[in-house]
């Protein structure tokens, strides 16, 4: 009785694990799990197989297998391509019985897939074709098709088009056999993409449309959208542009509704791109507007360059050549480090037209120079791609034949030893000659470095001395203001006292041993309404001020002040000191400054220098104002703020009266202090080059 009654207990646990486990993998496999949620839970029911289940259960180790072939496709979906080849090597260490002919088929296919997208391109070719074996030899024929199709995609990335058709008209025959429309649609549109890019427009033309209307009869409104865009470009190349823009909204629509917003993204840019080859500036302008709002959303991704190159294109067309140009380089430079050759070549294209329409054809030719070098250089990798595809094949078959050869042991025992050996004095040669070559290499390189570094410091210290150059000097101050009878206190943006002339000494007894202090010492806090007057950030025209109390050694005085900003060298403050009884006095300010394009200018140059600033040392204008000193940072309902900065930003709101020697100031210093790239440096010297040239010419300086 005991016997039966733990048999039966037994029966039970095994059925409950087994209930367990498959509830596990079915919710590992099933297809509208969630991917970061599908991996733990297949990696969970992995763990569970292997603490539950014996490794010599058939069962056990086709669900292992299953789960396997699972993770390796969410994880190459995902791009995490080292783990997804981590799971792959694990079925390579199982033996091949415990395979079914699906499992077979999809091991190879996953294989592939990962080095396709690893743009392993001839490996890819290899285990897309053993997939095809599989499938062939099973009478797989859905397999067959979709391993076919795989073919057909690589050979077309590597740019062999011929054999590219033939693979995918012969898997939409099997398709249209198996009387699948959705996969039959999808190889209708893969042919249409071939066809295009063998500039046959009419041919892919057809086949979009057949796969559109298939599309629509299976109710797959989405992949209709992806489609429609395909033949929304044939209709670019046909002139035919408000066809084209139709197709485009309706896609755009259905992605909207879909509340895809990565592809809206990808939509918007290609819709505000007709408008402005229409000149349709104002539609392309809330077009991009649009994207922009949506890239905020989705984060930096694959479309932020091409949402870059139609802003500057449109800007550029707006009039507004100098941010044309800063956007275009911004977005070329990405797209450069992106390795996005095409995007390269239409950065550089666009950047030519902007140099012609400000007629700097200088620029314009440097831009054009570079455009062809690029068009060139993406060509000839074109050509690698197929050639390297032919050369591998050519490999492949040298390699089959060379073990066909070696099959007898003594020989290949024989040429092993041969080779082994002149494989080590070959690498001891090669070892031997790396050497030699890296130390003359690392000599050189050192060398360059050293006078590079030369170079370099020499700059840096051109520019720190010119941040210096143009500060007000103590010998100027001395020179404009030692004279006066009346006291004075000069101070700069920082509080710092910079020069106290005789009178002060005299009447007050303080002398030049309280430069740098602050003016605080001075004039305490307490003096609520000078230092209102100071916090507004506004420039100061004479503002009188009485009752006073000026803190002086260890004494105190009432005084009037009259106080007012000078722009000399650079921005400072005079104040001028009488006794509390005396009269207002009055100190003339500078003339105004003439002429709105040195006006605009530099605006130019200040917004130009601040990005340079931003993109090199990933901080914002405020850390600028505050390490280079030059402009005052102040504190406005808890935040930090560069107001008097911030005026010069654009036309609109600079002085009438702009310190032209602070914002030259400010160039020297993001140039000496800023590790910035040649473009971006050659650009900001121009713009300063411009300003000093109007400078020179209107005797400013």
């Amino acid at each position: 009785m005991r016997y039966i009654y733990s048999s039966v207990l037994i029966l039970i646990l095994n059925q409950s694990l087994y209930a367990q486990e498959a509830t596990l993998i079915d919710q590992c496999l099933a297809p509208d799990t969630p991917a970061q949620e599908k991996v733990q839970l297949c990696e969970t029911a992995i763990e569970y197989l292997n603490d539950n289940t014996s490794e010599k259960q058939t069962h056990t180790q086709t669900s292992r297998i299953d789960l396997y072939l699972e993770l390796t496709e969410v994880l190459t979906h995902k791009g995490e391509f080292i783990a997804a080849h981590r799971w792959l090597e694990k079925l390579q260490l199982l033996p091949e019985y415990l395979f079914s002919a699906e499992q077979r088929f999809n091991y190879f296919r996953r294989r592939g897939i990962l080095n396709y997208r690893q743009n392993q391109l001839t490996d890819a070719l290899s285990q897309f074709q053993s997939a095809l074996s599989v499938a062939e030899k099973n009478k797989l024929i859905d397999n067959t098709a979709v391993a076919l199709s795989d073919l057909g995609t690589t050979h077309s990335a590597m740019m062999n088009y011929e054999s590219s058709l033939e693979l995918f008209q012969k898997s939409l025959a099997l398709k249209r056999d198996l009387d699948n429309s959705i996969s039959t649609a999808i190889t209708l549109n893969n042919i249409g993409n071939v066809y295009r890019n063998l500039d046959e427009w009419q041919q892919a033309r057809v086949f979009y449309e057949e796969a559109i209307n298939l599309y629509k009869s299976a109710n797959q409104p989405i992949r209709v959208a992806h489609t429609q865009e395909n033949l929304a470009l044939i209709f670019v190349h046909e002139k035919r542009l408000s066809d084209a823009y139709s197709l485009l909204q309706k896609s755009y629509h259905a992605f909207n509704s879909a509340n895809n917003q990565h592809a809206q993204l990808r939509l918007l840019i290609l819709l505000a791109k007709l408008n402005i080859d229409t000149q349709k500036l104002e539609k392309a302008q809330q077009q991009l507007n649009a994207a922009q709002q949506l890239e905020l959303k989705v984060g930096k991704n694959d479309q932020s360059n091409r949402l870059k190159l139609q802003l500057g294109r449109l800007t550029s067309l707006q009039g507004q050549y100098l941010a044309a140009e800063s956007l275009l380089m911004t977005g070329f430079q990405d797209a450069k480090q992106a390795e996005q050759q095409e995007l390269v070549i239409e950065f550089l294209y666009a950047l030519t037209q902007n140099a012609i329409n400000q007629k700097q054809w200088q620029n314009a030719y440097e831009y054009q120079k570079r455009y062809g070098e690029a068009q060139q250089q993406w060509r000839n990798s074109r050509f690698d791609q197929s050639l390297a595809f032919h050369r591998a094949t050519l490999e492949f078959d040298q390699q089959n034949h060379q073990i066909e050869l070696l099959n007898k042991e003594k020989t290949i025992q024989s040429l092993a030893l041969k080779q082994q050996r002149s494989q080590n004095i070959i690498l001891f040669l090669a070892i031997v000659l790396t050497i030699l070559i890296s130390c003359l290499i690392i000599f050189w390189l050192w060398k360059k470095r050293k006078i590079e570094t030369q170079q370099l410091q020499e700059e840096i210290n051109y520019h720190r001395s010119q941040v210096a150059a143009l500060g007000a000097s103590y010998e100027s101050l001395q020179q404009a203001f030692g004279q006066i009878k009346q006291p004075i206190i000069i101070i700069n943006n920082r509080k710092e006292i910079m020069f106290v002339n005789h009178a002060m000494n005299q009447q007050y007894q303080i002398d030049s041993s309280i430069m740098d202090a602050s003016l605080e010492q001075l004039i305490p806090l307490s003096n609520q309404v000078f230092w209102q007057l100071w916090n507004n950030n506004e420039t100061i025209d004479s503002q009188y001020l009485t009752d006073i109390n000026l803190h002086a050694g260890n004494e105190n005085y009432s005084v009037n002040l009259t106080v007012s900003t000078e722009h000399r060298e650079e921005a400072i403050t005079v104040i001028i000191i009488s006794p509390a009884k005396a009269q207002e006095q009055q100190v003339p300010l500078d003339a105004l400054l003439p002429k709105a394009s040195f006006h605009q200018l530099l605006v130019d140059l200040m917004n130009m220098s601040i990005q340079a600033w931003e993109n090199a040392t990933q901080s914002t204008r405020i850390e600028l104002a505050e390490k280079s000193g030059i402009w005052r940072v102040s504190i406005d309902d808890g935040r930090l703020r560069t107001r008097s900065l911030d005026r010069y930003l654009t036309l609109k709101s600079l002085p009438k009266r702009p310190r032209w020697r602070e914002v030259i100031r400010t160039v020297h210093f993001v140039l000496a202090e800023c590790t910035l790239d040649s473009d971006t440096k050659q650009a900001v010297k121009q713009l300063l080059e411009s300003v000093q040239q109007h400078i020179r010419a209107e005797s400013l300086i």
